[in-house]
């Protein structure tokens, strides 16, 4: 939960900022021109920047220290680009990949629409059928002097179901309990580190998912900080830093290492599991031509395209699901509802 010094710009601020600092307006200028029109929250948390400048701090480390929110590599952009005297350049690059970030989040969560709005009418049919017409049938049986015994289906109709979805629930948390704990293990365990990446390596799509989004960031860490200056060792130590898993942090270090020590960056590329063989002659292309920057930024972008077109199949393929277990769970409430009336046109006959 968000406390209430923590607050996040919205990816225009940045690019205004950025934008002044470019006509060479001083900071503090930018600042208070920036900021207004902004919620509250916002506004006095970019006032604490302002204190923290006028008392003599760096620009990133008075963001930092007045509880800003931003991506790791944000973070990252903005050292560099503050170390290398390109911050301007640095806070239009940061808008434009927060605007990025929020244009993939918008369209993953509104192609969870449908599915979702399918699943809420699917649950609400159910629960008409099961709370309203099988106690209204049980009430005719009675009528009808059959008593209350119903038909099996129809009697514990209502215990199937609760059992069933208290299964998916058990199974949910269950999952969700053991990613968490998999996840703190590769955090904070070295030890469960290079277990635990095999662990992810068998689930299947889970994998490849995995891989995908570890890799279009990691491109898009290093085409950053490329970008403002900083050397690919330099790069690479500090994304290291940055790394949130000690087995992605061990791999960054290693072809740190390899390359300190003088081996070609073709073959350092080639042994690292952090990005796919089908990108290595880019790599290598981009190493050549001295804009490897660029072509980091392009193996992002595409990671980007393959893992939002991966999650629409997944999605498309979830609608027809949805609607099959909801059909079959719908057709087993329309018998339970029919089994009593059949014994009641019997009883009639």
């Amino acid at each position: 939960m968000r406390s209430r010094n923590q607050y996040s710009p919205p990816w225009t601020w940045w690019i205004r900022a950025g934008q002044r600092l470019e006509m060479g307006l001083d900071f503090r200028l930018v600042l208070q021109s920036a900021g207004q029109g902004l919620p509250p929250p916002v506004e006095n948390g970019l006032t604490r920047v302002l204190d923290g400048v006028a008392e003599g701090g760096l620009i990133v480390a008075s963001m930092r220290h007045s509880g800003m929110q931003l991506p790791v590599e944000a973070w990252s952009l903005l050292d560099a680009g503050e170390q290398t005297g390109k911050l301007a350049e640095v806070m239009v690059r940061t808008g434009k990949l927060m605007r990025e970030r929020a244009t993939r989040r918008k369209a993953f969560t509104g192609q969870l629409w449908y599915p979702a709005m399918v699943l809420g009418v699917g649950f609400l049919v159910m629960a008409v059928i099961l709370f309203w017409v099988v106690p209204q049938m049980r009430a005719v049986s009675i009528s009808m002097g059959m008593g209350e015994e119903l038909p099996w289906l129809t009697e514990h109709i209502g215990m199937l179901y609760g059992s069933s979805m208290l299964v998916l629930l058990l199974a949910g948390l269950l999952g969700i309990a053991g990613t968490l704990l998999l996840s703190f293990l590769s955090q904070r365990n070295e030890r469960w580190a290079y277990p635990v990446e095999r662990i992810y390596r068998w689930v299947p799509g889970i994998s490849w998912m995995r891989q995908s989004m570890r890799e279009a960031r990691l491109a898009r860490y290093l085409g950053t900080l490329l970008q403002a200056g900083i050397t690919l060792p330099r790069a690479l130590q500090t994304a290291a830093e940055d790394a949130c898993e000690l087995w992605e942090k061990d791999q960054l270090n290693q072809c740190r290492e390899r390359l300190l020590m003088g081996i070609g960056f073709p073959e350092v590329v080639a042994a690292c599991p952090l990005f796919s063989r089908e990108y290595l002659p880019l790599l290598e292309s981009g190493q050549e031509s001295g804009q490897l920057e660029v072509f980091l930024l392009q193996i992002a972008e595409d990671r980007d395209g393959d893992i939002l077109q991966q999650l629409s199949m997944w999605i498309r393929f979830l609608e027809p699901g949805i609607l099959l277990l909801l059909s079959i769970a719908i057709g087993g409430l329309i018998l339970a509802y029919l089994l009593p009336m059949v014994n009641m046109l019997e009883r009639l006959a």
